[in-house]
């Protein structure tokens, strides 16, 4: 299934660890709230959240450098673990795909929905149901659609 792969390659691009590489820039990124930089990183701009003992830990933001990628969820020493939403865009601002649910040690890993959409703005799929290391796995619903918004088979 293409759009699977696709989905598992931009999300297991996405999904590492995001404690490389980073100045503190902003408040406690000990043991509070603060704004990590990430330094000559080739994906990461920075992480705005909670840290503990040095790592992200708690709720926090990525964003990529492009400005078209960002993960809002839950991380646990340093890693992308709980619940959160990737979103990323097309160039014109309108939103690509849009994964909502669960991560664990920075794999897609449990429940989520993914939407994927067209330039215009129309959604082009959806998947809702289990999903296992980035993949589709166990029950779940797949959707297609055509540009103007139908279901297509």
């Amino acid at each position: 299934m293409k759009i699977s792969k696709i989905i598992f390659v931009i999300l297991l691009v996405y999904f590492i660890p995001v404690n490389t590489f980073a100045n503190c820039i902003e408040g406690d990124c000990q043991n509070g709230n603060g704004t990590w930089k990430y330094i000559n990183h080739k994906k990461y701009d920075k992480y705005v959240g909670a840290f503990k003992n040095n790592l992200p830990d708690g709720k926090g933001k990525t964003i990529y450098k492009d400005g078209l990628r960002e993960f809002v969820g839950l991380y646990k020493n340093g890693n992308i673990h709980g619940h959160g939403t990737f979103t990323a865009k097309y160039k014109n601002g309108n939103i690509q795909v849009i994964y909502e649910g669960e991560v664990k040690e920075g794999n897609i890993h449990g429940h989520g929905t993914f939407t994927g959409k067209y330039k215009n703005g129309n959604i082009e799929y959806t998947y809702e149901g289990d999903l296992e290391k980035g993949s589709f796995h166990g029950h779940g619903r797949y959707e297609r659609f055509d540009k103007n918004g139908r279901t297509s088979e």
